[in-house]
């Protein structure tokens, strides 16, 4: 299955358990296939970087600079890569 995520559900992915980090779990066990874009990531990377999601950023093991590498869908709008 091709999914194209939005920021909303990598936001709650990345900050909050749930259907949207199901997702990614899936996408990284390659059950499905995780699609974006660049714009969606540059958005992502804004979104992160918003003082009311300070607290959610500090508590996991990424930055807002940064995203976690693995399981985090890949720049441009082309298909994922998962396993690293």
């Amino acid at each position: 299955m091709r999914l194209v995520v939005d920021t909303n559900v990598l936001v709650s992915a990345f900050l909050w358990e749930g259907t949207p980090a199901r997702l990614i779990e899936l996408a990284s066990d390659a059950e499905i296939q995780l699609f974006t874009s660049g714009a969606l990531l540059d958005e992502l990377a804004e979104v992160l970087h918003r003082k009311k999601l300070a607290k959610q950023v500090q508590s996991t093991s990424f930055t807002a600079a940064q995203p976690p590498p693995a399981n985090t869908p890949a720049g441009g709008e082309t298909e994922t890569e998962h396993g690293a």
